[in-house]
């Protein structure tokens, strides 16, 4: 299940700027979980919400792991999601992937 959907970003953002500024951590309540990989930086944030961070080890991270890649791959069976989209997709690609998202 999908729970949360960024705006869509161009360029390369950071997994933390794109956290930082979408709101997403504004979303979280205190003792929330916040898990992620080790290559995430973005321990501090949380903890000043009064959430809690955490980097599972290995084989726990790898199981997540499917778990977010089996979404993001049901994404990408839209063909409009597999390619490089076009300038003149910019005023509705928000809308277009929530639809694709709830599908």
């Amino acid at each position: 299940m999908i729970s949360y959907i960024f705006e869509t970003w161009g360029g390369r953002a950071s997994y933390k700027q794109l956290c930082v500024q979408s709101g997403f951590l504004n979303l979280l309540d205190p003792y929330d979980l916040v898990m992620a990989d080790r290559g995430f930086s973005i321990k501090e944030e949380p903890l000043l919400r009064g959430t809690r961070f955490a980097i599972p080890l290995g084989a726990r991270v790898a199981n997540l792991r499917i778990h977010v890649e089996r979404a993001n791959n049901r994404l990408k069976m839209f063909k409009m999601l597999k390619e490089t989209l076009p300038v003149t997709l910019l005023p509705t690609i928000d809308d277009s992937i929530n639809v694709i998202a709830a599908l």
